[in-house]
């Protein structure tokens, strides 16, 4: 007899779902991917280690669910910013700062996404995750060329520039938990300046 959905176990595998990534985010959070083990998340989430599998057939398969489901929030706040009717320059510069400071709040999460060592499966996801900023950043600079408020350029290059530099300006800071709020502060508003500057200073190949 072929087994059949009802919503009722819909819900449920929902639920469980969503509990199994919540508890692997909070693992990430007190000590990054290497703190997450699936007997942890299993005994955290009161479910059997077997079922587990069931939903996530590895830790990668997890770990990359878990990266997928982060970045899509990311990223949805970058657009949101970007969807806004502030001028190109305070776009970008909101862009930055909001995630800077997001970053900043969530050290150990922030540096899994962005930098921690993993495997494949978790590698492709944070590629993933970078190419959704850079289109971002490009709409936003396309948007500053049309206004002149930027000079020509090839947006999707200054774009990636850009979220390359704030990225691996965050590596360090992220990694050290006990940084003073000020320090935090001051290089956030360094990262925006040098952003800003990617974007007011590139110019087309062909003007060159």
């Amino acid at each position: 007899m072929a087994y059949k959905k009802t919503p009722k176990t819909e819900a449920k595998k929902a639920n469980n779902r969503r509990r199994l990534l919540s508890v692997t985010r909070q693992l990430v959070s007190e000590g990054g991917f290497v703190n997450v083990q699936i007997s942890t998340v299993a005994q955290l989430a009161e479910i059997a280690i077997g079922t587990v599998y069931r939903y996530f057939p590895s830790k990668g398969d997890l770990l990359a669910e878990l990266v997928r489901s982060l970045s899509e929030r990311e990223v949805s706040i970058l657009r949101e910013i970007a969807a806004t009717d502030a001028i190109a320059s305070e776009k970008l510069a909101d862009c930055v700062r909001v995630f800077a400071s997001r970053s900043m709040k969530g050290r150990s999460v922030a540096y899994s996404l962005i930098a921690e060592p993993m495997e494949e499966s978790v590698a492709i996801e944070r590629l993933v995750y970078r190419r959704a900023c850079c289109e971002v950043f490009e709409q936003i600079i396309h948007e500053g060329i049309v206004t002149h408020e930027f000079p020509d350029q090839k947006a999707d290059i200054s774009a990636a520039c850009i979220v390359g530099a704030f990225m691996e300006v965050l590596i360090s800071p992220l990694s050290l938990p006990n940084r003073n709020k000020f320090e935090d502060e001051a290089l956030i508003e360094g990262v925006v300046e040098i952003c800003i500057g990617i974007a007011k200073t590139s110019k087309s190949t062909n003007e060159a």
